[in-house]
């Protein structure tokens, strides 16, 4: 390998020998992990970086990769010979040891290493070391490793690269190997290479070649899976079979090509609402752990005091946030009610009925989610802009043009060009500059706000599958967004055998994702003697968003009947009545009628059923959105047991199939469960004083009941069902209650509430007031109010009653009064004493006024140059707030011998007048000595 032929020039090409094309050019992984053991010039693993050569040495030998010596010395010391290099880099490269041929004048072939070498110089991976030798007793050099592990690895030299320490030749080779991370840079790559440098970065390359490693395992849920590697990539795996609860299971991922078993236990979490946020006006989100099911689930929006003003909920690709677009805007810094129920669970586990109530304020500016041009001709007039919420906006241009918005609902607009000006040009960009763009809470956006936007040019059709969804319903899920305009003859359905047009319950309808439309069949397709039908569905008329018309055809989808019999679930005698029962079936059902139930007391007598209704009372044939409706009955006067018959066969779910018999047993005793109520108070001891104050941090929760539920249930170990002080059944500003609140009944034998049992109390006044304290929680996790002062607001709901009864959802805006004093945070002096230019600056805990300040309270104190006179004129004059900011006032002081070198203190001796903002305000009090940075000069 004389140095003379390894010229500047590189070589891209794959190495053929005379044989043809080596084996390493297939890059399997035994190969690359020779090259590891031999070429040791591979960057350093993290993994690795703790470990020694020797420890590196003894790895490798574990895994069988190295034989080790007869020894057992790791002979870390000794060098390479370029016969040994020439050796191992050809049985790494698969080649045959030749038989024939001389290429240099030192290799015969009586030579143990003749056959390598020769085999090795014709594949061109090793060159002489010039006047036709090789040296093969010489060392073998870092920098000729080098390039063989390049070449192996893959590589492609850097042309013209130059490399400090390197060979002219090596260059292009070395740069390669730094810029693919397989070596660290370096100066020594002329010197011999060692065996330790072999072995220790061997076992580098062998961690290398394993491909990233896992970092982290995320379980999103029981059938979602991320993988983090070490390369920061993240792999999401979604299981064909859920996990097993708090199970480990083993699981398989794929990550660049290469497959890895991880092990990953899925602990079980019960459904819980993370949060219900007005994310703006016109929209409330409701964020829950986990995938839900919103099938069957009602969701209303209240602002308080006015009526109910929700939209249909959406839901998210991840089934965990529900989003609710609002008919009618809500008022910046008002609160809304968001209440839901029916919803359950992935797995169909139901979820308690839910009401939170939030405050809604918006300051966020809106912003351009999305803008684009799409056509299908080499030019169009308009463009499209989805804003990131309901937005309004003054004008938009484009160049010198006003363009014309339309927009169905404030977020989505559509921009045209007036009829005179120049069409935008397919394959060109244009530049949007959009004016007075502002959310319905009057955030701005950037004045003006500026998108580009590029004309594509889309001549490709769409094309659609069919996707039937359940006995009456099929999708039309087209390849790509489409318009939302739908023909009145777009879409026709026959029975295929048949050949008889079935009709529909008005047009398809574009679902969420703007891709897929659903067809609604009026009546039931499917013969009651068939389990499917066979549909014949022609299409046409469908565009997408650039104008390409869908080609008309006709293709086949089959409705499957399904099989499962309904069945009466549930049955309750409606809170407060003695003649209503709620009924709730397993799904949909419809042509109930009061004949289809028996109702019966324990002595068999039949009870009279007079109308089948919904929850409003308006008769009904079919059950609501929750699988329910209500029946009237006579008056149940009798106490004891009620039987609910569901007679067989007498009502029809989606399918046609009738219901099973079903009887469901269940008692009254004549006697109400008494309605219970709270009172949310800024009364922590319900003793007549408002004391919610920034030092007391606690509310108070009175019931009209005296049994409400405590305590811990032994079965489970968790709150009773309804304990009025589980803190999950509060929260504070919309949010769960912060880590650190405590929840306690007072003392049911404190008569008079006023926190303390004194001797004379001695009747049990029972479980009806709980206290909410605040003050252990974390200053960084309190709400800024409890600290300074201002609005919260506290919920209660869930809570019930031994007797049964469960509170209405109750909600108080509390006002927490100021009385905590601001504090010197800090001090720092500035500026120069010699020209009496200083200024001190000092922060207080919170934003103070300064009107009335008495200098003569505010003390600075500090020495002249002798280090025993106090210096002369150090009031603090004519404060001032560092710009906006009112936790920070500038004083000026007008010292010209205060020696900036020595301690400087600060000392508030009285009543300073520094106040903080509370309505009744907090005086700064006595506070020091504290010692002043100093940033000044003398």
């Amino acid at each position: 390998m004389r140095d003379s032929s390894y010229n500047s020039s590189t070589q891209t090409k794959q190495i053929v020998s005379r044989g043809g094309e080596i084996k390493v050019m297939k890059k399997s992984l035994s190969l690359l992990l020779v090259m590891a053991l031999v070429f040791g010039m591979f960057a350093s693993m993290a993994s690795a970086a703790d470990l020694s050569a020797k420890d590196k040495y003894d790895v490798l030998i574990q895994k069988g990769i190295l034989k080790g010596t007869t020894t057992g010395d790791a002979q870390l010391d000794a060098k390479l010979t370029r016969a040994q290099f020439a050796t191992i880099a050809a049985a790494m490269a698969g080649l045959t040891p030749a038989t024939v041929g001389e290429t240099f004048s030192d290799v015969k072939k009586n030579q143990w290493w003749y056959g390598a070498i020769e085999a090795a110089a014709k594949a061109g991976l090793v060159n002489g070391t010039g006047g036709g030798k090789f040296s093969p007793r010489a060392n073998v050099t870092v920098e000729s490793v080098i390039k063989v592990a390049v070449i192996l690895a893959g590589k492609k030299p850097v042309d013209g690269a130059k490399v400090t320490g390197s060979s002219a030749w090596a260059g292009p080779y070395i740069q390669a190997a730094i810029d693919e991370g397989l070596i660290s840079a370096r100066t020594d790559y002329k010197s011999d290479a060692t065996r330790g440098q072999t072995i220790d970065i061997a076992y580098n390359a062998y961690e290398l070649l394993q491909g990233p490693k896992v970092t982290g395992i995320k379980v999103l849920d029981e059938k979602n899976v991320e993988v983090t590697f070490s390369d920061n990539k993240v792999e999401k795996v979604t299981l064909p079979t859920a996990l097993e609860a708090n199970k480990e299971t083993e699981i398989t991922v794929t990550h660049e090509g290469k497959t890895y078993k991880v092990k990953v236990t899925y602990v079980f979490q019960a459904l819980k609402v993370e949060s219900v946020n007005a994310v703006n006006l016109k929209e409330v989100e409701v964020k829950f752990n986990k995938a839900v099911d919103i099938d069957t689930a009602t969701f209303t929006v209240t602002p308080v005091g006015g009526s109910v003003i929700a939209d249909t909920p959406v839901l998210s690709a991840d089934e965990k946030t529900v989003s609710l677009a609002l008919a009618s805007n809500l008022a910046q810094n008002s609160y809304v009610t968001v209440d839901f129920s029916g919803v359950k669970a992935a797995d169909g586990t139901p979820f308690a009925p839910f009401s939170v109530t939030v405050k809604v304020n918006d300051t966020v500016a809106p912003s351009v989610a999305e803008i684009k041009s799409l056509t299908k001709d080499a030019e169009t007039n308009a463009f499209e802009v989805t804003f990131s919420e309901f937005a309004y906006l003054d004008t938009v241009k484009v160049g010198d043009v006003i363009v014309a918005p339309f927009s169905l609902d404030n977020k989505t607009y559509t921009f045209t060009l007036p009829s005179s000006a120049t069409k935008f040009e397919a394959g060109k960009t244009y530049e949007a500059v959009i004016n007075g763009l502002r959310d319905l809470a009057g955030n701005y956006a950037t004045q003006p706000l500026k998108a580009s936007f590029t004309v594509v040019r889309d001549q490709i059709k769409p094309v659609y599958t069919l996707v039937p969804v359940n006995p009456t319903q099929f999708d039309i899920v087209f390849n790509e967004e489409m318009q939302n305009t739908v023909p009145v003859d777009a879409v026709v359905v026959k029975n295929a055998v048949t050949d008889a047009t079935l009709f529909q319950s008005g047009l398809p309808v574009r679902q969420s994702d703007k891709k897929s439309f659903r067809v609604t069949l009026m009546g039931a397709p499917i013969a009651p003697d068939k389990t499917s039908v066979e549909l014949k569905v022609s299409v046409k008329g469908f565009n997408d968003v650039a104008g390409n018309t869908v080609e008309a055809k006709t293709s086949n989808v089959t409705l499957l009947k399904e099989s499962v019999k309904p069945e009466m679930t549930t049955v309750r005698l409606m809170p407060s009545t003695n003649n209503r029962l709620e009924v709730t079936f397993s799904e949909p059902v419809s042509g109930i009628a009061t004949t289809d139930f028996a109702l019966t007391d324990s002595d068999n007598t039949v009870i009279a059923i007079t109308s089948v209704e919904n929850s409003a009372g308006t008769a009904v044939s079919a059950t609501d959105a929750s699988n329910r409706v209500y029946l009237d009955t006579a008056a149940l006067t009798y106490n004891g047991t009620f039987k609910l018959a569901n007679i067989v066969d007498s009502v029809t779910d989606t399918s046609g199939n009738k219901n099973i018999a079903k009887v469901i047993s269940f008692t009254y005793n004549d006697v109400v469960a008494p309605q219970v109520t709270a009172a949310i108070v800024a009364d922590k001891n319900v003793d007549g004083t408002l004391d919610l104050t920034s030092a007391t941090q606690a509310v108070a929760v009175k019931f009209n009941q005296t049994d409400v539920v405590n305590g811990i249930s032994v079965a489970t170990g968790n709150f009773k069902d309804g304990a009025a002080n589980n803190p999950a059944n509060y929260t504070l500003n919309g949010a769960a209650l912060p880590s650190g609140t405590v929840v306690k009944f007072i003392d049911s034998f404190d008569a008079d509430m006023d926190g303390t049992v004194s001797g004379g109390e001695t009747t049990d006044r029972g479980y009806d007031l709980v206290q909410i304290d605040f003050s252990a929680v974390a200053a960084d996790a309190k709400a800024t109010a409890l600290k300074e002062g201002g609005k919260i607001v506290v919920t209660a709901s869930n809570i019930k009653t031994v007797a049964g009864s469960t509170i209405p959802f109750a909600s108080a805006e509390l006002n927490v009064v100021d009385v905590t004093a601001p504090t010197i945070a800090g001090a720092y002096l500035t500026g120069d004493a010699s020209d009496a230019s200083l200024k001190l600056t000092v922060q207080f805990s919170e934003e103070v006024t300064y009107a009335a300040f008495d200098n003569t309270k505010l003390v600075l104190a500090g020495k002249q140059a002798d280090g025993t006179t106090s210096a002369t004129n150090l009031l603090l004059t004519a404060p001032a707030y560092d710009g906006a900011d009112k936790t920070k006032v500038v004083f000026t002081i007008a010292s010209t011998d205060l020696d900036v070198t020595k301690p400087v203190t600060l000392t508030a001796t009285s009543v300073s007048n520094i106040k903080d903002v509370a309505t009744t305000p907090n005086d700064l009090g006595a506070a020091g000595p504290i010692s002043v940075v100093i940033y000044a000069t003398n």
